[in-house]
């Protein structure tokens, strides 16, 4: 999306008629993400948008666990499952969270619980609803967490979203999210006129207990890559300000400790 067509986030936050105008905007300029998504590499292109080193631990997992957040209809689950044959044998568990039930995702789910239902040491589940939502004891000791244009780019919080990421990884455990622009997702520092991925990173090195770094995207876009470590978790909350439904959407937050100096 091309921020210079958009009015600054403070703009937006005070004036009913250019949050109206943008998300007219966002609806006829979508972000396209086809280029990122086709590929001949599997999982369905995840690695054109998380990059090699996802794949490349997605490949190392041996009867440990990949959970993948909105995932949508499946597909990235389907192209790895029948792409990499050689790779059944040691297949990893996975858990699917979508909000998407229609008939594509019912028929991967019948096809996928048909592969797993031939193996012993791995499992596959399928959650509907929202990452956010889930109950906190219901998955854990996750190796691999994977998330593209998922519950990180459109839920209204995007930080419980994060926070139930990393407590749901195991110690040495990875998170790869995706976010695609700047303004899909604005922390505010006090600072808004300009759109900018600073204030974003600041309130993520705030993280405890994880180790955070950031990679571009061909595509466009960023990667978020969060490793546990062993120490307790703490991810510090956000308080919505705005949300302007899109594809992708656009949120504007605060730091709650700021929220309560206010």
């Amino acid at each position: 999306m091309d921020l210079s067509k958009l009015p600054p986030p403070a703009v937006l936050l005070k004036s009913a008629q250019a949050q109206a105008q943008c998300a007219k905007l966002i609806k006829s300029e979508s972000i396209e993400l086809n280029r990122g998504l086709q590929s001949n590499v599997p999982p369905l292109g995840y690695v054109n948008l998380l990059g090699t080193d996802f794949l490349r631990t997605l490949m190392s997992l041996d009867e440990s666990t990949w959970l993948d957040g909105g995932c949508g209809h499946l597909r990235a689950q389907v192209d790895g499952v029948t792409r990499y044959r050689a790779w059944l044998p040691r297949l990893p568990s996975m858990v699917a969270v979508t909000t998407i039930v229609d008939e594509e995702t019912i028929s991967s789910a019948a096809f996928l619980s048909v592969v797993y239902g031939q193996l012993k040491s791995t499992t596959f589940g399928l959650i509907r609803g929202s990452v956010e939502l889930l109950d906190g004891g219901k998955v854990k000791d996750v190796a691999l967490i994977s998330d593209v244009m998922g519950d990180f780019a459109y839920s209204q919080r995007p930080d419980q979203v994060l926070a139930k990421y990393v407590s749901m990884l195991r110690p040495g455990g990875q998170a790869f999210v995706y976010r695609p622009c700047s303004c899909n997702m604005h922390v505010s520092d006090g600072n808004d006129q300009r759109w900018s991925v600073e204030e974003l990173e600041t309130w993520l090195h705030r993280f405890r207990g994880v180790r955070i770094t950031f990679a571009e995207c061909v595509f466009g876009g960023r990667v978020i890559r969060m490793e546990r470590l062993d120490d307790p978790v703490d991810v510090p909350p956000l308080e919505p300000l705005l949300y302007i439904p899109g594809n992708p959407p656009i949120r504007r937050s605060r730091p709650a400790l700021a929220a309560a100096r206010a």
